[in-house]
């Protein structure tokens, strides 16, 4: 037995570094499971103290308040604070500001510490007093960013710029309420975030449209490529936009070569890669766990849901778009329901429902913002036209999310997470080996 898993191994090298990886990748999460993230000494926590340092991330805005990631002048690069403070004056990336307020611990102390956050607090004394610190690069995207919200606010009325905003830069600050409940009601809160499902689901969308305009696979592969780079420099290129980017391309350069072992290699590959990047990403990242998970079930389940979703038509990409919703969504349900504690009975079909809108809202929300440039009456006419459609789709969510029943509270310890996902798994081997032996 030993021997012959021996000789299994050395005659797949792909397999040997699957293995090995996936082994790495288990004592990462160990090892973040039992770190004690580091602490701020007691005296910084003063509430008298005036405090020094730079905003290094791009600020969070609610309805009420405004948070800024601050790198501490006199303390450790590895250490941030998050300070919450009111909506104006407002700061940007690379601002230097002194402020003062008292400082605790936050709730979680390592999901906050994968942000190298090790203490939060509330001011209302910010005051700036620099600027142009970090990367240039990122405070000219983050600038561009902010022109382009600019440009969307003359033709796209509130809420249905932010749920546009969402669509294309993963802006979700600013939803309303009960629209944003009702993303949770019904599953379908990943819509709104850029993640590895989302950026295939573009992919899919683009690659079907080159494909019937005449384009070989071939050449589709670089054009689709350079699309997605342009479309993470275009949101700012930020850590977990990177990330979901990768999955994306990992998907499609696995359906490109047509081998399993493939993206199997690549996808343990760019979990090392992310892994010895920010180790604790692994355990308290939920988006990268949900993109991960959703790359998982787009490379080895959806080609079975194809076959099942046979009696779909295949115009215009629409049966592979059923495939896909369904394989990401049973593949990350287990997740989502163990980090959320609801579970959506319709949530299946409430993605299978609307997911097909969101490419065509995105198409249309960057042609518009083009046109925004160029030429104001034909982005006028796409602003009216975009708010619509988004209309149309935020009925349809509301009439799911009405639904008797449509989700209730449940408590999914991890016994039952590590239960659901060896069933999850064990239907994937049992669905790869259908199709092989096929």
């Amino acid at each position: 037995m030993k021997e012959g898993l021996i000789a299994y191994f050395k005659a797949r090298p792909s397999k040997q570094f699957v293995a090995v990886g996936v082994l790495i990748l288990v004592g990462i999460s160990l090892a973040t499971y039992f770190y004690k993230p580091p602490t701020l000494s007691s005296a910084f926590f003063d509430a008298q103290n005036a405090v020094q340092g730079w905003i290094d991330a791009e600020p969070q805005v609610s309805e009420r308040s405004v948070r800024y990631r601050v790198r501490l002048d006199k303390y450790p690069r590895t250490m941030r604070v998050l300070v919450s403070g009111d909506l104006y004056p407002r700061f940007e990336y690379g601002d230097s500001i002194l402020f003062s307020c008292a400082f605790k611990s936050p709730d979680k102390p390592k999901q906050s510490y994968k942000d190298r956050v090790v203490s939060i607090c509330f001011s209302r004394g910010i005051e700036k007093i620099g600027s142009n610190n970090g990367n240039k690069i990122v405070r000219t995207l983050l600038t561009f960013k902010r022109t382009v919200r600019g440009h969307l606010g003359r033709y796209v009325r509130e809420p249905y710029l932010s749920l546009l905003g969402g669509f294309l830069y993963g802006e979700r600050s600013t939803l309303p309420d009960d629209f944003y409940q009702a993303l949770v009601t019904t599953g379908t809160i990943h819509i709104i975030a850029i993640s590895g499902y989302n950026i295939t689901l573009i992919i899919s969308f683009f690659t079907t449209a080159l494909i019937y305009a005449g384009f070989s696979r071939l050449r589709v592969l670089p054009i689709v490529l350079i699309g997605v780079i342009a479309f993470v420099v275009f949101v700012g290129a930020q850590a977990s936009v990177v990330r979901a980017a990768l999955f994306g391309i990992l998907v499609l350069v696995g359906r490109q070569w047509g081998r399993v072992s493939t993206p199997s290699t690549l996808l343990v590959a760019a979990a090392l890669v992310m892994a010895a990047q920010n180790p604790f990403i692994l355990l308290y990242d939920v988006g990268f766990q949900l993109s991960f998970l959703a790359t998982i079930g787009l490379v080895y389940v959806a080609p079975y849901f194809s076959k099942v979703f046979s009696f779909v038509p295949a115009v215009l990409g629409l049966r592979e778009s059923c495939a896909q919703t369904v394989s990401a969504t049973v593949v990350t349900l287990p997740m989502i329901v163990f980090v959320f504690g609801r579970f959506s009975t319709i949530s299946i079909i409430a993605n299978v429902a609307i997911l097909w809108m969101v490419p065509l809202i995105m198409t249309i929300g960057f042609v518009l913002l083009f046109f925004s440039f160029v030429l104001w009456p034909v982005a006028d006419f796409l602003g009216w036209f975009i708010e619509y459609v988004l209309y149309f789709f935020m009925r349809i969510l509301f009439m799911f999310s009405h639904i008797p029943y449509a989700s209730f509270s449940l408590t999914f310890g991890i016994p039952l997470l590590i239960v659901s996902y060896i069933f999850i798994f064990t239907f994937i081997w049992y669905a790869y080996a259908q199709e092989k032996n096929n």
